[in-house]
């Protein structure tokens, strides 16, 4: 499981402060993220934007924190 979250405006992938989002790191789970997914688990307004930064950040290995 990957949980990816957003402090400030700055995506991170990890644990760290407030809500996050958790999905599975295969093919079919990225796929079917939507907006409204992020949204529910962030506790905030998502869009199509935010899933596909999430999904690139997520690609490019993002900034663990621990």
């Amino acid at each position: 499981m990957l949980r990816v979250g957003r402090d400030g405006g700055r995506w991170y992938l990890g644990r760290g402060n407030g809500r996050g989002a958790w999905w599975c790191g295969d093919p079919i789970c990225r796929s079917s993220l939507a907006p409204g997914h992020l949204a529910r688990a962030l506790g905030q307004p998502a869009n199509a934007g935010d899933v596909l930064a999430v999904l690139e950040f997520w690609a490019g290995g993002g900034e663990l924190r621990q």
